[in-house]
Formats: structure tokens, sequence, C-alpha cells
């Protein structure tokens, strides 16, 4: 209980501490900052949306795929719903309601506490190897002589594609492994690794694409930097259980990453409009599942599928024709 309250008041020291810090960054370089802005088109702004919203409907099918792993076999679009109205609860004081909202969801569903608790886990892990593999794979790929340097290594011509296929190859083999093992109730642990490695390259390609769309000039290795920089900035951001979002940790990695191809002023501007960014489209998805259906958070329709109504954790199961939610 203790160590709650502080990391909560850890939580609002720092957002403090950003937020004041932000204002007289922004107001000691107000002009910089009003070019930079008034750079950006309405066009510009409206493509880094769409990118990010393909992005986030991407994570809508990882987050359906980590509860099949527990047996409960949703519709893509209610877990998408599902998804978008709960991570609104993330901008709520405190950081943690997001999980709290997805988990009582899960627990409506008949997913006992621990298959709740392990769905969730499964699907940060998914996420957060995915960024950083995803992240530093392509950072090497295009900006391995900084890599080289910063560790002090020899920098070969061949060496940024040999990096990144041992980190893809560590990766997937780390994926595999990870699904055989821990995700025990799906048998076909190869096709969800297939499916895990193509949906998660493909959502952090159009997180990177909708980040660089605010920049004014644009490059396939800056492309790439922006993939690369921005997964490895989201990974160490979402970590940082002291910062609510991430908000100001993603903000400086970006800074720090992006440094070889841009002012860190620059970056800081184009953080702060990407924060945005990810507020309208997160926004919008909610409110379109919100009036789409007003009982997507709500139990479904249950029928017994067993003559023991209990689990081994005492909790009441039962199912749907399909195992989920009709």
């Amino acid at each position: 209980m203790k160590k709650n309250k502080i990391l909560n008041i850890a939580k609002w020291l720092w957002l403090l501490i950003v937020l004041l810090g932000a204002g007289y960054y922004f107001v000691k370089h107000r002009e910089m900052v009003a070019a930079l802005i008034n750079n950006i088109t309405i066009s510009q702004f409206l493509l880094s949306i769409f990118f990010l919203l393909i992005a986030k409907m991407l994570i809508g099918e990882i987050t359906r795929l980590s509860v099949e792993t527990e047996g409960w076999r949703p519709p893509y679009l209610k877990m998408l719903g599902i998804y978008s109205i709960t991570s609104l609860a993330k901008y709520l004081p405190g950081g943690i309601w997001h999980f709290v909202g997805r988990f009582s969801t899960y627990r409506l569903n008949n997913l006992t506490n621990k298959q709740s608790t392990k769905a969730m886990i499964v699907e940060n892990v998914w996420l957060i190897s995915s960024a950083v593999a995803v992240g530093s794979a392509f950072y090497c790929l295009f900006q391995f002589e900084s890599v080289s340097k910063l560790l002090n290594l020899p920098y070969r011509e061949y060496s940024s594609y040999l990096s990144a296929a041992l980190i893809a190859a560590v990766w997937i083999l780390g994926l595999t492994l990870f699904n055989r093992f821990f995700c025990t109730q799906n048998l076909n642990y190869g096709l969800l690794t297939g499916k895990l490695i193509l949906i998660c390259v493909l959502a952090w390609i159009l997180i990177g694409l909708s980040f660089i769309m605010l920049f004014n000039d644009l490059s396939f290795n800056l492309i790439g930097t922006s993939v690369g920089g921005y997964a490895l900035s989201w990974a160490v951001g979402y970590v940082a259980v002291f910062a609510p979002g991430g908000i100001g940790v993603r903000e400086t990695v970006l800074a720090a990453i992006f440094s070889v191809v841009a002012p860190p002023e620059q970056i800081a501007v184009y953080a702060a409009m990407n924060r945005i960014v990810w507020v309208v489209a997160e926004v919008l998805l909610g409110l379109v599942f919100s009036f789409q259906d007003k009982g997507l958070l709500k139990k479904g329709n249950i029928q017994a599928a067993s003559a023991d109504p209990l689990d081994a954790d005492g909790d009441t199961i039962s199912s749907t024709k399909d195992g989920g939610i009709v």
C-alpha cells in the first residue's frame, strides 16, 4: 500500500515537472515552435492520424490474439472496441485504469483472475519485445554508424545487415519459445508466432510513418530511422512506471535518438505534436465504439458448457457457441 502511494506521488510529481519544463521550453523558444507548427500542414496532420489509426487497429488484433491464448475467441471488432474504449482510461489520474478496465472486461466475459492476468501479461510481452526488436533492427539498419560510434564498435558495410538479422533471429526464437511454453492453450503456436511477427512489424512501421509525417523533409533513411527510433522510445516510455503514458520519457528518448538527423529542439516540437496525434486517434476510436455498442464492456450472453460450474480457481465457467461473446 505504501509503495503504491509513493508511486502515485512520483507520477504526479513527474507529470508536474514535465508540464512545467515543457511550458518553459515552449515559451522560451516560442518563435521557433510557432514556425515549426505552422509548417505542419493539415494534410500532414491527417496522414499522421490515419497511419496511427491503422496501427491501432492492428494492435487490437494483438489484443484479441492474447485472449485467444486463454480460450476466449471474441470477434475482432468487439475486441478492437474493448481495446479502444479501455485505452482512454490511461488519461485518468493514476495511470493504471486502462489495465483495470481491461481486466474487469475480461472477468465479465468469463475469464478467471488467473486467465485475465495471463492474457494481459502475454499482450505486454508481445508489444514490448516487438518494439525493442523492430526498433533495434531498424535503427541498426539505418543508423548503424551512429550505433558503432556510441558502442565503440568497428564499422563495416555489412555490419548493419548482420546486426539487424541477428536481432530479428533472437526475437523470433524468443517469441516462438514464449508462445510454446506460456501460451499453453494455443496448440498451433507456430502459426500464432507467424501472425504476430507480421502484425507487429507492420504496426511499428505504421507508427513510425505516423511520426515522420509531421516532418517537412522526408527520405528513405529518415523513415527507417523514425520506425526504429519511435519503437524504441515507446518501449522505454512504456516501462517507465513513474511516467503516465510515458510522457516526458518517450519525448526525451526520441530527442536523443533523432539527434543524429535533426536538432533536439526540433524533435521536441514534433514529439509534442505527436502526443496530440495519439490523443486524437485514441479518442476517435474510443468514441466510435462507445456510440456503436453501449454494451461493449458488459457481460455477453452466456450459456453453460459444462456440468461442472467451477474451474480450478473457483470461478464460474461458461461459454458461448463460438467460445466468446455472441
